[in-house]
């Protein structure tokens, strides 16, 4: 590979939503289309019963089977971005380093703008801009003698 140039990966979107451009451009890809209408309904807790650690831990490891079953990288880490119920990431975290992912956290910046409108209201929109991820590396890609990477980093665009 020439100097200067990068093998850009490919981050599994393990979110409720599309990703943005900026993410797209980063590397980020749905599943496909079939198998990310069942991670949706995986990643959806409807009702307070179903937020027993037995049942989040099931759906996590239905994740990991999912996601393995897509990706065909040459390599051995699969990389993934998570975002979505505050109660369900950290397990869902743990099962994922648990099995050699490399766990990516979006991290964007906010932009309110307020606009005074003519009836005296304001109205604020808000705007998110992607800055880059915070990664949690798996066991296995932290081994080995120098590590091949930290426990956390942080890339930024």
């Amino acid at each position: 590979m020439p100097i200067g140039t990068t093998t850009k990966i490919t981050i599994w979107n393990l979110t409720q939503h599309s990703p943005t451009p900026d993410q797209i451009n980063a590397g980020v890809k749905n599943l496909p289309e079939e198998k990310n209408q069942y991670l949706k309904k995986l990643l959806t807790f409807e009702h307070l019963e179903e937020c027993s650690d037995n049942n989040m831990y099931k759906r996590a490891y239905e994740i990991v089977r999912l996601v393995k079953n897509v990706n065909n990288s040459e390599t051995d880490i699969i990389h993934v971005m998570i975002a979505g119920a505050p109660y369900f990431m950290p397990i869902l975290e743990k099962i994922l380093l648990e099995h050699d992912f490399c766990v990516h956290y979006a991290f964007s910046k906010r932009e309110v703008k307020e606009i005074p409108q003519p009836d005296g209201s304001v109205k604020k929109t808000l705007t998110f801009k992607h800055e880059g991820f915070i990664i949690r590396h798996s066991n296995k890609c932290r081994s080995g003698s120098p590590p091949k990477c930290p426990e956390l980093s942080i890339l930024s665009f």
